[in-house]
């Protein structure tokens, strides 16, 4: 067989990765780098470090894998995370977990493709209603996240040192978890398992190189219940991205509230305070507030005060204090008009939509939807916070009013003390002062943080659990991230449940009794044409000596003892294979280096339908004494590198 395509890679490779859209090959090297190249041309698209995108706290880079339409990539990190990284927008980062207890070894993402295109399928009808009913969600000002349109059902599949392997539907929401034989990690940075979910959903297969074997489970549940688990998912999915937006909206609010707008006003008022202490009051242990209403009844100000309109507090800086907290007042307003608002209404339209779902226990019961109970309780809950929301829009209208009375007001105070302004005379940017509003204001607003409380406020020795009435004392911001947990413990028991329906079909083993440990392999389903079930055939190729690689086909599945088929791929004979992986459906790519280990090449190798060799048993020992014969006859031949 011969050599279609090489290049030199000046860097030790730890992963590989194909885009199967496109002419894109991304891989890690040895300095935590993550590069992604046009293969025909050797152009050099992305070359980032991991911290530039996935941070320093997710730790090294361990694996990637490009979802099918080639728009997005999975990165698994030794921490244990799994990030989604948008590379049509600078590998930023959508989506990140920490869903595994240890580094991440292996990953997998299948797509399901050309389905006919159903109207009537639950989450295209959720969807319908969402678009229909509900007020689109406005980003945060500070936000750089692009928005996302649905796309078809999709999966990955990662496996950590553990052998925790977990399934997650869209890479967000996790739908079966469970374990296999723990992975001892290697030295050699390139042997690692390799998974594969089929595209019909109906097989996973790992291969594991610690125990020498291809085990293959029977997901059949993800197959018969596409539908069912496409809608829950979707919802799921919503429901948290909803209140991530919620809790960040509302996170950017306090703090915005906090140290731009409050913090600043209660610093000069600390300086006021420190002046009254020092010098006296209109009268012993006078407060700030005492001060202020005399000046509105009265008309006079104690020289501490006068001294702090004059000279502290001038007339450009309490100007610059005034445009400053009436600017944050309206950002304030407009990102709970346009963002909470709207996500507090579409969280309880979505926690609506998944209790209907869950009232179906036909349907979605067998997947682990079957909470109705404490959907409700939870349902009563998020009813109550949009409300609160409500609450929440007409306290800060109502502070943003009484904050520009007060400074319209002390901004006459200060100019008729200074003898700049006349009485009756309209003061330049003020609005029309109410006295009585303005005495409210100093008594109940000036000196107590009420809307900092209402959304904000202390979270400390505060409980966990969903309850209706306690809701109604709580901040927002806590009781938002109660509802978060809450959900994210109500979602555990999905996973749980489709998970207990795996089952292992059969395992087989990969290498001769000879064979190393350390050999490389991958597993690998060809890609459908079609929406109809494929016939069970996939391919697993893996390295049998330096040079030599064996490529197997297994048929009919269910029984694994027939129609198994081997060819042999021989490369130059000074090569040592490091890593390898399918291309496509006729080509493997190899990374290889030479003897000296000067440098890795990066290859492509045709495979034929015509270069099988026909097996009628398993993967015994007569096959794989029929297999070193056939090497030793590969290895005596003149056939071309």
């Amino acid at each position: 067989m011969s050599e279609i395509q090489d290049r030199t890679l000046h860097a030790s490779i730890q992963n590989v990765s194909w885009c199967p859209a496109m002419d894109l090959l991304s891989f890690v090297t040895e300095d935590n780098f993550l590069t992604i190249q046009r293969f025909l041309s050797w152009q050099r698209v992305v070359h980032s470090s991991s911290s530039s995108f996935v941070g320093e706290s997710s730790g090294d880079l361990s694996r990637i894998f490009w979802r099918p339409d080639g728009k997005f990539i999975v990165v698994g990190t030794t921490n244990g995370d799994i990030l989604l990284c948008d590379v049509q927008n600078g590998n930023t980062v959508i989506h990140s977990a920490n869903c595994h207890n240890g580094k991440v070894l292996s990953l997998s993402w299948v797509m399901q493709k050309n389905v006919p295109h159903i109207q009537d399928t639950p989450a295209s009808m959720a969807m319908n209603r969402m678009q229909k009913y509900l007020t689109p969600i406005r980003p945060l000002p500070e936000s750089t996240n692009q928005t996302h349109q649905p796309s078809p059902l999709n999966f990955t599949v990662s496996l950590d040192e553990q052998g925790t392997i977990m399934i997650r539907s869209y890479g967000k929401f996790t739908i079966a978890k469970f374990g296999t034989t723990s992975i001892t990690p290697s030295q050699d940075v390139y042997p690692t398992p390799k998974l594969c979910l089929s595209g019909d959903l109906s097989i996973l297969s790992v291969i594991n190189l610690q125990t020498n074997t291809l085990t293959v489970y029977n997901t059949h549940i993800l197959n018969t219940h596409k539908l069912e688990i496409e809608a829950v998912s979707l919802h799921c999915v919503l429901i948290l991205n909803t209140l991530n937006t919620l809790i960040s909206a509302i996170d950017f609010v306090y703090r915005k509230w906090k140290e731009e707008c409050f913090s600043q006003v209660a610093k000069n008022l600390v300086r006021l305070k420190e002046a009254i202490e020092n010098e006296g009051g209109i009268v012993q242990e006078s407060t700030y507030a005492q001060e202020f209403l005399t000046l509105l009844t009265t008309g006079t100000a104690s020289p501490p005060l006068q001294q702090f309109l004059l000279n502290t507090l001038h007339e450009i800086a309490l100007k610059k204090l005034a445009r400053g907290v009436d600017s944050v007042c309206q950002t304030i307003l407009e990102v709970i008009l346009n963002t909470i608002q709207p996500a507090a209404h579409s969280l309880v339209f979505q926690t609506g939509e998944l209790l209907g779902l869950a009232g179906w226990k036909e349907k979605y019961f067998p997947i682990g939807l079957g909470m109705d109970k404490q959907l409700e309780d939870i349902l009563e809950c998020v009813r109550n916070l949009s409300l609160k929301v409500q609450q929440s829009l007409k306290g800060m209208m109502l502070v943003h009013n009484r904050y520009a009375q007060f400074f319209s007001w002390l901004l006459g105070m200060q100019q008729r003390l200074a003898g700049e302004a006349q009485i009756g005379k309209k003061i330049e940017g003020g609005v029309k002062v109410n006295e009585e509003e303005v005495a409210n204001f100093i008594l109940k607003f000036l000196m107590t943080d009420h809307f900092g409380n209402l959304i904000g406020g202390n979270e400390e020795n505060e409980n966990n659990n969903i309850d209706t009435q306690s809701f109604k004392s709580q901040p927002l911001l806590s009781s938002f991230r109660k509802v978060e947990q809450s959900f994210t413990s109500l979602f555990e028991f999905i996973p749980e449940k489709i998970s207990e329906s795996f089952e292992v079909q059969f395992s087989l083993s990969l290498f001769p009794p000879t064979a190393q440990k350390s050999d490389l392999a991958c597993v690998y389903f060809p890609k459908l044409e079609d929406y109809s079930p494929p016939l069970h055939q996939y391919f697993a190729i893996s390295k049998y000596a330096s040079n030599l690689i064996f490529v197997a086909r297994f048929l009919t599945v269910p029984n694994p003892d027939v129609d198994l088929q081997i060819q042999l791929i021989r490369l130059p004979q000074d090569a040592e294979t490091i890593a390898l992986d399918f291309y496509d459906n006729n080509n493997i790519s190899v990374v290889y280096t030479n003897t000296e280990k000067s440098s890795l090449h990066l290859s492509l190798y045709p495979y034929s339908e015509d270069n099988y060799f026909d097996f009628e048993t398993g993967l015994d020992s007569d096959v794989w004494s029929t297999l070193t014969e056939m090497i030793s006859k590969v290895s005596e031949s003149s056939a071309k590198p």
